[in-house]
């Protein structure tokens, strides 16, 4: 699995605010990849978490 992110080649010359935001990017990126691992681990019964993962409507079932 790969994640991808828009970031500047050095964090040095970032203010604390950039580096928060992009730390929260991440974070938010590695929760929404952790979930989709975790539905490949148990059924999904409600479409609307299956969407929540990130999969399309022919991928249902």
């Amino acid at each position: 699995m790969q994640v991808v992110l828009n970031v500047p080649q050095s964090f040095e010359n970032l203010s604390i605010q950039e580096k928060e935001h992009l730390i929260h990017e991440l974070q938010q990126e590695l929760m929404i990849r952790s979930e989709m691992i975790e539905g490949f681990k148990k059924p999904v019964e409600d479409f609307e978490d299956w969407e929540k993962l990130g999969f399309e409507d022919e991928e249902w079932n």
